[in-house]
């Protein structure tokens, strides 16, 4: 959620500003906590990490007990709470932990993800976003359970590959390998402002018309859905024909926002 939301919707809450640096420091001291005990461990984001106990039953027991443990090495040392997932694959055990945040254990017996699954909203299955969401209530899909009662060829046809991979996400399956090593694609950092259209807002905040970069959802959208149609009926898309898309973009975006100064595109 925005800050300007939350604000809007919590104007007398505390707001404090985050530092990247400090969420880096203690997501490693987390890390280094998980890479003692498990065989792997795999780092999902900053705060969500993925580990592989397949053969070590008999080391370390319980793993219930044995998530109870961890969660209380985090606590102490780091004063961090934790939610624990515990499944038979990836996707099992990130809805177990999301599931019972902020300081919960979920395990998941082996054979039992199905019904685990099945009471939950659809929106609970990771990538299942509001277009999805949208797509699958009016089709009169509001429970996982919904999912799993239909034939997985209905979901190819409606969905194509995603559908498939929906499918089997309902009925309790996914990924039980981890990636161990991950390329980092970015960073980033956003600052959320009530009004970026005026000159004399952006000169009180001390910023420079051409260290802006403006996301507009709405033209980019319009824009892009040019490229996809060419995409689509061509197979192709000249580069000459998305730079000219782009400058148009960036011609509307000055007009829109009444600046004498030039807009830069890439």
């Amino acid at each position: 959620m925005p800050i300007r939301t939350a604000y809007r919707l919590c104007p007398h809450g505390i707001y404090i500003n985050g530092s990247h640096g400090e969420y880096s420091h203690f997501s490693r001291g987390v890390k280094k906590i998980l890479e003692q005990y498990a065989p792997l461990v795999e780092q999902a984001s900053i705060d969500e990490f993925y580990m592989d106990f397949s053969g070590c039953e008999n080391v370390y027991g319980s793993l219930f007990a044995f998530a109870s443990f961890l969660q209380k090495e985090i606590r102490e040392k780091l004063s961090l709470p934790c939610s624990i997932g515990i499944g038979s694959n990836k996707t099992i055990a990130k809805i177990g932990s999301d599931c019972m945040k902020p300081c919960g254990i979920t395990y998941i017996l082996p054979g039992m993800e199905k019904e685990f699954l099945a009471p939950m909203p659809v929106e609970t299955i990771p990538g299942v976003g509001k277009v999805t969401l949208r797509d699958l209530n009016s089709k009169g899909i509001y429970r996982i359970g919904d999912i799993t009662k239909l034939p997985p060829d209905y979901f190819s046809a409606a969905f194509g590959k995603y559908g498939i991979d929906l499918y089997k996400k309902a009925c309790g399956q996914g990924s039980e390998y981890l990636t161990i090593e991950r390329e980092q694609k970015s960073i980033s950092h956003e600052r959320t402002f009530s009004d970026v259209t005026s000159k004399e807002f952006l000169k009180e905040k001390g910023m420079r018309y051409k260290d802006i970069h403006a996301e507009l959802a709405l033209l980019s959208f319009s824009y892009e859905k040019e490229i996809r149609e060419l995409y689509r009926y061509h197979g192709f898309c000249p580069k000459k024909y998305v730079r000219d898309v782009r400058k148009r973009e960036a011609e509307e975006f000055k007009k829109m926002c009444k600046w004498d100064k030039d807009y830069k595109y890439s």
